[in-house]
């Protein structure tokens, strides 16, 4: 999946992907995704999908990240007006 720049993975440098064969680039330096990357307040499970899609079709997976946005909302707006965040909104 990724390269000596994310540890996690244990991929080697320039490796592709196992099932989607798409070749691996790193986010460049500076750019979004590198920076959400390295910060530690960014939530593991969030690094660990980003990392996994990259192994993907880039479409399907912004498609499916699209979905998943999608039904998140839908949940978090169930449980808010159903008043059932305990305040969190």
């Amino acid at each position: 999946m990724m390269c000596e720049d994310y540890p996690c993975c244990g991929h080697g440098p320039g490796e592709t992907g196992g099932d989607g064969g798409f070749k691996v680039i790193r986010p460049a330096a500076g750019s979004f995704a590198r920076k959400v990357l390295s910060d530690p307040g960014t939530h593991n499970w969030v690094k660990d999908q980003f990392i996994a899609s990259l192994d993907r079709d880039p479409v399907d997976a912004l498609a499916d990240a699209r979905l998943l946005s999608a039904m998140l909302e839908d949940r978090w707006r169930t449980l808010r007006d159903k008043g059932m965040l305990g305040g969190l909104s």
